[in-house]
Order: C-alpha cells, then sequence, then structure tokens
C-alpha cells in the first residue's frame, strides 16, 4: 500500500520487487541515508527485499523499464540527468516534476533543459523516476570555475576516489548529496545531484574505471568530526541536520574547508551555523555564541545534544529564553524561532592533580578514536598502541607536553580488526587501557 507517499508492505518489513527481462543481470541498489540494507547483484528473479523501516529504493542498471528514484516522499529533489538523451527537456526526463529545474551559477538559475553532468533541485508530489531512455554514459569531463559547483554522476554509481581533477588539487571540499539535508557522499549514484568547492577554473574527470586521487579532503572531515561535540535537528519528517562544536583541529586546515554547500532554495530543509560551516570552534575562555538559521516549514523538531566536553556548559538561547543541554540533552522546538544561538561556556578546570588516562571515545570504533588523558606537570609522554602480543603497533605521542587536559587522534585504518593496548608513559608512571577495533 501506499500512504503518505511511502511504501508500507504488508508485514512492515518485506518487500517484493519484479525483475523484468530475466535474462539480464541487474543490480538492485539501496540510495545511503535512507534505510538499512545493501546492494544485491540479480539475475532473472523476483527479490525479497528486507528493510527495518517502511520503505524500499531501487534501481535498475542497466535501466530498460522505469526506475523508481526511491520511495520515500521528501518534495524536492536533488538530481541529475542520468543518461544521455536526444531530448533532455525537463518536461520530458521529469515529466511529473511540479516546478522548475534550478541549477547553480553563482546563484541559482531556471532551466527548461537540463545538460548532462549538471546537478539540478526539481520539486515533485512523489517519488521521481528516471527515465530510461537514452545512451548510459561511463566518462563525462566537467568544465568547473572557482566557487561551488552542483553537479551529476554516471549511469553508473562509481566512488568519489574516481573523482580526477586539473589541475590537481582544486577540489577544497568533500563531496556533499542531499537526502533531507546535505550529507557527505563517498559514493555518486545515478541519477543524484551533488556539491563540491573548487579553488579555480580548471576541469573534472568522472569515469567508471577505477582511479584514485591523491587529495581526498574527505578524509581530512571525518578525523577532524571522529568524537567531536555535536547537535543534531530532525523535523517530523525524519530529516535531520547535525553541526558539530569543539576545540580547534590538531590539522591546521583553512576553515573555508568546513563550509556547507550554498542554502537551498526557499521552502528547502536546511539548518546550519549563521557562518555556513559545518562545525564551530570554541574560544579559548570565556563564552562563545553562535547564531543558527533555521529554514523549515515541518515542525516540531527534536534537537539532541552530545557533549564530549567535561569543561563545557552547553545551551540554547531561543527568543529570550537561555536553555541548558545536559551532555546528553533533547529538546523540542513546536515553531520556529525568531532567534536561536548555541551558548559554549567554558568552566573552570582546577590544574590536575595527578596523571589520568581515560577510556577512549568511541570504544569500540572503527576507524578512528580518541584518547584523552591528564597531565598534572609539564614532561615527556609517550602514547603507543600495542596488540595482545605486545608488539607495538604505532606511537601516537613522543614528546614533551604541558600540564592540562590532552586528546589525541587515533586512526586505525592501516590496523587490524581486534583487541589493542595504549599505553601512557609519563615521568615514572605508566598506565594501560584496552581498545576494541571493529571493521
Amino acid at each position: 500500500a501506499v500512504t503518505d507517499g511511502r511504501v508500507y508492505w504488508a508485514d512492515g518489513k518485506l518487500g517484493v520487487v519484479d525483475i523484468t527481462d530475466l535474462n539480464s543481470p541487474r543490480e538492485l541498489a539501496l540510495f545511503p541515508g535512507y534505510g538499512s540494507g545493501s546492494g544485491v547483484d540479480v539475475k532473472g528473479d523476483t527479490i525479497l527485499l528486507a528493510n527495518g523501516l517502511t520503505g524500499v529504493w531501487l534501481l535498475e542498471y542497466p535501466c530498460t523499464s522505469s526506475c523508481s528514484y526511491q520511495a520515500d516522499y521528501r518534495t524536492w529533489y536533488l538530481i541529475s540527468a542520468h543518461r544521455s538523451a536526444i531530448d533532455m527537456s525537463k518536461s520530458t526526463l521529469f515529466p511529473s516534476s511540479i516546478s522548475s529545474a534550478f541549477t547553480f551559477e553563482n546563484g541559482y538559475v531556471k532551466k527548461d533543459t537540463l545538460a548532462f553532468g549538471k546537478g539540478y533541485w526539481i520539486k515533485f508530489n512523489s517519488a521521481p523516476v528516471l527515465d530510461p531512455t537514452g545512451d548510459p554514459v561511463l566518462s563525462e569531463t566537467l568544465q568547473v570555475n572557482s566557487g561551488w559547483t552542483l553537479f551529476g554522476g554516471l549511469t553508473y554509481p562509481i566512488s568519489i576516489d574516481q573523482i580526477n581533477s586539473n589541475p590537481d588539487s582544486i577540489i577544497v571540499s568533500p563531496i556533499y548529496g542531499y537526502d533531507g539535508s546535505y550529507f557527505l557522499a563517498d559514493t555518486l549514484y545515478p541519477g543524484r545531484g551533488y556539491w563540491v568547492k573548487i579553488s579555480g577554473q580548471g576541469q573534472l574527470f568522472l569515469s567508471v574505471i577505477p582511479t584514485s586521487r591523491d587529495t581526498k579532503p574527505e578524509d581530512n572531515i571525518i578525523s577532524i568530526l571522529d568524537g567531536k561535540s555535536n547537535i543534531t535537528f530532525r523535523n517530523n519528517l525524519g530529516q535531520e541536520r547535525c553541526l558539530f562544536f569543539g576545540e580547534r583541529s590538531q590539522y591546521g586546515v583553512s576553515d573555508d574547508f568546513y563550509e556547507l554547500p550554498p542554502t537551498p532554495p526557499e521552502g528547502i530543509y536546511d539548518i546550519r551555523f549563521q557562518s555556513g560551516k559545518l562545525i564551530e570552534f570554541i574560544k579559548e575562555e570565556g563564552s562563545t555564541e553562535i547564531p543558527l538559521i533555521i529554514s523549515s516549514i515541518n515542525y516540531p523538531i527534536t534537537i539532541t545534544s552530545k557533549n564530549h566536553a567535561v569543561d563545557l556548559k552547553t545551551s540554547l538561547i531561543i527568543d529570550n529564553e537561555e536553555i541548558p543541554l545536559s551532555q546528553y540533552g533533547i529538546l523540542n522546538l513546536t515553531k520556529k524561532p525568531r532567534i536561536i544561538r548555541l551558548r559554549l561556556t567554558r568552566t573552570t578546570s582546577p590544574q590536575p592533580q595527578k596523571l589520568i588516562l581515560y577510556q577512549n571515545y568511541p570504544n569500540p570504533f572503527n576507524p578512528r578514536t580518541n584518547i584523552q588523558f591528564d597531565l598534572p606537570v609539564n614532561g615527556w609522554v609517550t602514547l603507543d598502541v600495542y596488540n595482545i602480543l605486545g608488539e607495538k603497533v604505532q606511537t601516537l605521542v613522543d614528546n614533551y607536553m604541558e600540564y592540562g587536559r590532552h586528546v589525541v587522534l587515533f586512526d586505525a585504518r592501516s590496523v587490524a580488526t581486534g583487541v589493542y593496548f595504549y599505553h601512557l608513559k609519563y615521568l615514572n608512571e605508566l598506565q594501560i587501557k584496552f581498545i576494541l577495533l571493529l571493521k
């Protein structure tokens, strides 16, 4: 049955998808961020696809009949043409659309005809269907200029590792997609639109042939966000935006690196810091007040906070009222506020009286975790990670450090799943704790 634009199966969990043309192999792919499950390669059979939520999303490759973009109703979609057709008009490619197509050229521009490789905002009353006509595109060269670029993928999914540029390193942001709010993308799916920021005029190369680029901003931003305190806004349609705050990163990247893509057209759900950044850093002393901008017509909005800093007090100032947020607090916003700000206040922390090595966070983890420790006086510190055989896996710290609280990142991408121990050596003391890496 179809209700409220969503597909509900009889038992709430199981859907049946009929595959036509039984002699042709197909691939079912689930869009990331919408639900649980994984892609399935099939050849000539009826597919039973389990999903723990309320819908199933289907894409067929190659597409010889109508392809469902996704079953969840979202009204506005960030999409692109997934094939090269003779008629690329919006009315032909997306006849069920109820708005103009808007691409981005230093601002939103209305287009009646779509270009392959471009991304567009288009509004629908129900889930759009990808037109199966046209020629598949296995590679594409995109001409780009400085600033944010809204682009599309190919006929088949490709990893973001398969995006290269000329000149090298002109990609200066992660790749962002949109599924109710902006998210960090790791794959370009057919028919979807994506954002990337470019440092200057050049070209982007997309290809289904596996390649690898040297500079990967998304790796840096994932490392930076791991373990950071955050605040999440979720509206009554299930659309979420998670914003981060905390200490300035040890990676030394420019603040521009944290910039989110341009604000969507009016009426599309979006929540961000007024600065437009994904993360804000707190001052060394006193309070930091960070204005927020909310674009949503769907209330209530549930606000969830996770504060991992023991010396930081968080609160929301909503209109004229300050509402404290506990370490793992939940708050409901029933209507759009006139003013909303996040207040971060450092609390006075006395000088540590003894050496303390804390349990890492998160634990278990994959592939990065944070290790925190307190030093009562200045001294030489060594922090090593060992496996269960007593073999040293990695040295995280081996230098002179000042007293106070310190946080060190352990990146275990090159380490196998298992139990490990981290040893903190300081003056004449040794403290040990275990960690669990699950890949």
